[in-house]
């Protein structure tokens, strides 16, 4: 007799138990679990390859935003400059001399995050729509 007490006992406590949830989601309760999967985290931009680094060249790469070359570190050629040409130009030594800093490009241009418009040249016109 006492097993069978111990029996419907443990069944009702579990018939209660399995009760709980529908009668606190009556009451406006939300499972701690359900509030974390609402969640959403912050929109990162989608990783982009804008620095290219061109063939047979580690030094340099092209930057797909502003469509320069860039050097990727701070070099320099060795050994005295060329002469200017009659017109005043001063011819490169190597591909990418007289490039910019990748890094000063990042820094002036920064990178959108709209894969359509990485310059941003269509921003007011979303805006108007």
């Amino acid at each position: 007799m006492e097993g069978s007490l111990r029996a419907i006992a443990l069944i009702a406590a579990l018939a209660a138990l399995c009760g709980c949830d529908e009668v606190a989601k009556d009451l406006g309760y939300v499972p701690v679990k359900a509030e974390a999967s609402k969640q959403t985290k912050p929109e990162r931009p989608s990783p982009t390859r804008r620095f290219v680094l061109v063939e047979h060249h580690s030094d340099i790469a092209f930057d797909t935003v502003t469509g320069q070359l860039c050097r990727t570190w701070d070099w320099s050629l060795l050994g005295p400059h060329p002469k200017a040409d009659p017109s005043g130009t001063v011819p490169q030594r190597a591909e990418g001399e007289l490039a910019p800093m990748c890094l000063s490009l990042y820094q002036q241009y920064p990178s959108r995050t709209d894969a359509a418009d990485p310059l941003g040249l269509f921003q007011n016109e979303t805006k108007k729509q």
